[in-house]
């Protein structure tokens, strides 16, 4: 039998973003600088934190993305996210629980046109010589700390970025989706560990992360 997500809306709802409709533009963002960690998690609390309109992954497993966007309509900006994998029939899909946002415009763009669940908040992608090093503070604390360390390069097309799907509201909450391009110049891979996750901070409840 086919499993099905269980997230309980009730909690959702008010949270939920409003689009300004369904059609929209695509945004191309040139340069974009991204750090992904993907990492197991229990399946348990990973059905809990899927709508019921999506599938569960086998084995399930969170995504932690946090990108550096050079260029961008509404000047630079870096966005952080956390994605809990699933599947909506047979495509992969990542349902997005937070995103951090360092800039106030492109916070409104992404709410109001693909239904980002967006808030303020400091966020930094450190790419040094022997790792890459991702940081958010929202609130005067630290969210998210990780990194990958030890890096290669590898060609563009080893990696897969999958599309994103949201909870929004139009006339009615629905999931939305959107899609990362998955072209790159360059992509680098290697050991990877999150340093910090802060489970009081919406969205990284329950991921019933396991140890590496």
């Amino acid at each position: 039998m086919p499993r099905f997500g269980t997230l309980d809306l009730s909690g959702w709802n008010k949270f939920a973003p409003s689009i300004s409709g369904y059609k929209t533009e695509p945004l191309v963002l040139k340069g974009a600088q991204i750090l992904s960690i993907n990492i197991e998690i229990d399946d348990d609390p990973a059905d809990a934190l899927l709508p019921k309109t999506m599938h569960p992954s086998i084995p399930a497993y969170a995504v932690f993305n946090v990108t550096n966007y050079p260029e961008s309509p509404f000047g630079a900006f870096a966005l952080a996210e956390v994605r809990v994998s699933g599947r909506t029939g047979v495509r992969p899909r990542g349902f997005v629980l937070r995103s951090y946002c360092n800039n106030e415009n492109a916070c409104h763009e992404m709410a109001s046109r693909w239904g980002y669940p967006t808030a303020p908040a400091d966020v930094k992608l450190d790419i040094r010589h022997d790792r890459v090093v991702g940081r958010v503070n929202a609130g005067g604390r630290p969210v998210l700390e990780c990194e990958l360390i030890d890096r290669d390069v590898i060609a563009g097309n080893d990696i897969q970025y999958i599309a994103s799907m949201h909870m929004a509201r139009q006339i009615k909450t629905s999931p939305v989706r959107s899609k990362l391009s998955d072209q790159q110049a360059g992509v680098t891979r290697k050991a990877t560990r999150p340093e910090k996750t802060d489970g009081s901070a919406r969205g990284s409840w329950g991921l019933g992360l396991r140890k590496q």
